[in-house]
């Protein structure tokens, strides 16, 4: 069963490396002391921030995507611990809690079908929102690492319970994501999200054409608490400018809480479940993170269907250290 593993010191000190005069986030990000009261010291933390890390595929690979993202948050908190701690950035109003444990359903599923996957996914779910739940209650905001789309249903799930209000959410993504209810995957999560009643207004921002089912683009376009504009709209044929388009999302969210979902699909070739060659640059995928954590009163960010297990050895230590990036940007876009 699956089950939340907190990180001590001596787990953290092993995924960094200490360097004379200089002081790195391994440091100084602040972690639980006694693993059994996780909760309690969770509420009395002074950290604005806590870290969590899902490494699971399951729900990629009952939606047909290429596995690997159950490696990436191992990959992508290493290199985050070796950052700098300086005037830019203060590692002390972070929390990095651990990552919740699916080493049994990750085995149990090598040999599964895809209904059965999506049945295991369904059990993730179970897994994700109590502690998702817990952290939102603390007053803290969640950045959650890894896994794939499917978790973005628990995530809503418990930020809505721990309000006690419906969330709205952006999704940076080439999908909808909004598949019908087959079962559970990574390719259907807002849907069973506001089929639930957890999310309220829900913004596609850089769809791809190409990729989305005329019956699901029909039905989402009858619906006024859900706007997506397009990538082609936006980078292609250039019909609104990217500050313009992402300011129109952003009026379309505010005033409500709302979760940020960044699905690595969207930027240009980086190791994901459904890789691109065209979409959003390392950078402007950066400056839209800004945005929408500087304009919206964000609950979460989530960075999910990042595959850094089908990347090579040398790829892997550039593509985690951009999750370090966009971490970062977080935490110094979202004010607190």
């Amino acid at each position: 069963m699956a089950k939340l593993q907190v990180y001590d010191r001596a787990k953290v000190n092993s995924m960094f490396q200490e360097r004379e005069h200089e002081t790195k986030w391994g440091q100084s990000i602040q972690l639980i002391e006694d693993a059994s009261r996780w909760q309690e010291e969770l509420q009395s933390s002074m950290a604005s921030y806590v870290i969590l890390g899902l490494p699971e595929d399951i729900g990629i690979r009952g939606n047909f995507g290429k596995p690997g993202a159950d490696k990436t948050f191992e990959l992508a908190i290493s290199s985050l611990l070796n950052i700098q701690q300086n005037k830019f950035q203060d590692a002390h109003k972070v929390l990095l809690l651990g990552h919740i444990d699916f080493s049994e359903e990750m085995k149990r599923s090598k040999t599964m079908n895809v209904e059965d996957l999506r049945a295991l996914c369904a059990e993730i779910d179970h897994a994700v929102y109590p502690i998702v739940q817990s952290i939102i209650a603390s007053g803290k905001k969640l950045i959650a690492i890894g896994g794939g789309h499917n978790n973005a249903y628990p995530l809503l799930k418990g930020s809505s319970l721990a309000l006690g209000s419906t969330l709205n959410c952006i999704n940076i993504d080439p999908h909808t994501d909004y598949r019908i209810n087959e079962g559970r995957h990574s390719g259907n999560g807002f849907r069973f999200a506001k089929d639930d009643g957890y999310l309220h207004k829900y913004g596609i921002f850089g769809l791809h054409e190409n990729y989305n089912a005329e019956h699901v683009l029909l039905e989402i376009e009858k619906d006024p608490s859900i706007q997506y504009i397009t990538f082609e709209d936006i980078s292609i044929r250039k019909r609104f400018p990217m500050e313009l388009a992402l300011n129109s999302m952003v009026i379309f969210l505010q005033k409500h809480p709302c979760g940020i979902e960044l699905d690595m699909d969207s930027i240009i070739d980086y190791p994901s479940s459904a890789i691109t060659s065209t979409g959003w640059n390392t950078t402007e995928a950066r400056s839209i993170l800004h945005q929408c954590s500087t304009l919206l009163s964000s609950v979460y960010l989530h960075i999910t269907e990042g595959s850094l297990g089908l990347a090579s050895e040398h790829e892997r230590s550039a593509k985690a250290k951009y999750i370090a990036y966009l971490v970062s940007d977080f935490i110094k876009s979202s004010g607190n």
